[in-house]
């Protein structure tokens, strides 16, 4: 018989374990050697802010343009009417309430493309043709869906003048299908550039908005955001973006970029600037 040879063994033992730790090491991750000196942010809470912010415009939108006159709703002259049913009560006396019901079952039809389903109710202080300054309506939502997002949430229309109304959002949210949910707040002006000659129809209707909003994004961060001065928001009511304007936008613990909306056309295109570097995003 052999003799096993132990210092053999042993050196075998060595070289196995220096080989395996080795390779161990060049299994690690490795420091990128040549790191991205402006790696590509994250654009999230600029996308929830343009789904709520967009679904508040339309809410607010539907409202005005079937606000009741006198006994009855101008629903035969809205677009609205090709894809809700407009009631209100009571027919005689105020305050009054309106319903936009949508049905149960998602449908599209209102001009934009969007699918809805559930309803929003108004309730008005006073006849809103009558447009005092000072007056409110109080805007809610039940089971209310735009393509399967859930938004919930009061909004106060507060009128300040013949064409200038004040839109205040208090902690409206979107749940998404994952469940996945954005917060949102906001406190600003809105006001007619054109469409006011036709009050029953708000796909023609073009607004100003200027103002501060803040919100907190579907992976809760929060952000705020506040209309450059000499650049509010240009928002046509038969497009799904606002189509001209730039925000300072701060999301929490990042520094502050602009987020520049275009020069008109309507599109889903946006150019967010951080540090004098420029990001083309596409919105919701």
């Amino acid at each position: 018989m052999k003799k096993i040879n132990i210092k053999f063994i042993a050196v075998l033992i060595a070289l196995f374990f220096a080989a395996t730790l080795n390779s161990c090491k060049k299994d690690e991750a490795q420091p990128d050697p040549n790191p991205n000196p402006n790696p590509t942010p994250n654009f999230q809470s600029e996308a929830d802010n343009a789904e709520l912010d967009r679904e508040n415009s339309n809410i607010f939108s539907y409202v005005s343009s079937n606000g009741d006159t006198s006994s009855e709703i101008r629903n035969s002259d809205s677009p609205l009417s090709a894809c809700a049913l407009i009631s209100v009560s009571p027919l005689t006396g105020w305050p009054r309430t309106l319903t936009i019901d949508f049905g149960p079952v998602s449908q599209n039809g209102c001009g934009d493309g969007r699918f809805r389903r559930g309803k929003i109710f108004a309730k008005f202080k006073n006849p809103w043709i009558s447009h005092m300054p000072g007056d409110s309506v109080t805007v809610w939502t039940q089971d209310y869906y735009v393509n399967n997002i859930k938004h919930e949430g009061t909004r106060y229309i507060i009128i300040e003048d013949s064409i200038t109304i004040r839109v205040v959002a208090v902690n409206v949210q979107a749940t998404w299908p994952d469940n996945s949910t954005a917060t949102w707040n906001c406190n600003r002006t809105r006001r007619f550039i054109s469409g006011w000659s036709t009050p029953y129809v708000y796909l023609d209707d073009v607004y100003e908005h200027a103002g501060a909003a803040n919100g907190v994004n579907r992976l809760g961060v929060s952000y705020t955001l506040e209309t450059r001065a000499g650049f509010p928001l240009i928002q046509k009511m038969n497009c799904n973006w606002l189509v001209s304007g730039i925000l300072d936008f701060t999301p929490q613990n990042q520094t502050t970029r602009t987020l520049n909306y275009g020069n008109g056309i309507c599109d889903a295109l946006a150019v967010v600037t951080i540090n004098n570097v420029d990001y083309n995003i596409i919105l919701p």
